[in-house]
């Protein structure tokens, strides 16, 4: 019958409302996706920048105790240098109007007057003429000399364990080194506001990629059951929705109308049935009556 008719396509509309709607709350929560896919790039990048910050602190040896060591060495040494300067002998050189270049003091060659202690042998040569060696007394500081000695190996073993040379260069090393460190606290500044604690990005991205991929099944799983190869827009699923609702509403007032003709034929049909009754109870009335009255006495 056209009701059992409609009731089928009610039933079959219901399914794709249902699908439609579970495909439109599937969407609404896929609409964050992209704002998931910006957040785990900005993670990565940032998990990368800090690995390779990391990686180069790792690297640097130029530590603010390392600085600390240098300066204490370097001023011990000062001390030293300032008491054996004081004890040893003063030597000068005066250059003569044409002994620019001529005379090598300490191991340099001379542009003009120079003085150094002998804190060490010191030699004076005068091109080829002659060479001057000039000595502390014998003895004559021994114990800051062996001092000095033990600093200057302090200072080398500072200096290798820093992968440095000189101490202008761990300075220059641990200015790169404050630098790295200043990074290092942005770095983890941005991942706390991404809700990052810890240092590490990685559980924060796997939650984000367990979400991602959960977000990408439902849109997946909620088009595969409305029959859809891909995702409709706002506007057309809204629709889609629209054209569903007005039809069930204009099945229901079909539906409406059908149920009142039946009910109208229905009681029409009682109605009938009821006075054929009646008309067959008055007929058999009749009958009797004629063949009682034909009845011979």
């Amino acid at each position: 019958t056209e009701i059992a008719a409609i009731d089928a396509a009610a039933e079959r509309d219901a399914a794709t409302e249902r699908d439609l709607q579970r495909l439109a709350e599937a969407l609404a929560r896929a609409a964050g996706r992209d704002d998931l896919a910006r957040r785990e790039a900005a993670l990565v990048a940032l998990g990368d920048r800090l690995v390779a910050n990391e990686a180069a602190l790792a690297g640097n040896g130029a530590t603010a105790t390392a600085l600390t060591t240098l300066d204490a060495i370097e001023r011990e040494q000062g001390g030293l240098l300032a008491r054996l300067e004081a004890a040893a002998p003063h030597v000068s050189v005066t250059l003569g109007p044409a002994g620019a270049g001529q005379v090598e003091f300490a191991g340099r060659r001379l542009d003009a007057d120079a003085a150094q202690a002998a804190v060490d042998p010191l030699t004076i040569r005068i091109g080829e003429i002659a060479t001057v060696t000039v000595s502390p007394p014998a003895g004559a500081g021994k114990a800051e000399q062996q001092k000095l000695q033990q600093l200057n190996e302090r200072l080398a073993a500072l200096l290798d364990g820093a992968g440095v040379s000189t101490a202008a260069e761990l300075r220059a090393a641990h200015a790169r080194r404050r630098e790295m460190e200043a990074d290092a606290a942005g770095l983890r500044a941005e991942l706390e506001a991404y809700g990052v604690r810890g240092g590490s990005p990685a559980t924060a991205l796997e939650k984000l990629r367990t979400e991602i991929a959960r977000a990408d099944t439902l849109v997946a799983d909620a088009l595969a059951a409305a029959g859809l190869d891909a995702p409709p827009s706002a506007a057309g699923l809204a629709d889609r929705q629209e054209a569903l609702r007005t039809g069930r509403d204009t099945a229901r007032r079909r539906r409406q109308t059908l149920e009142g003709t039946a009910e109208a034929q229905n009681a029409a049909l009682a109605h009938a049935g009821a006075r054929r009754g009646e008309l067959g109870g008055a007929l058999g009335e009749i009958s009797w009556e004629a063949m009682r009255w034909a009845r011979p006495y």
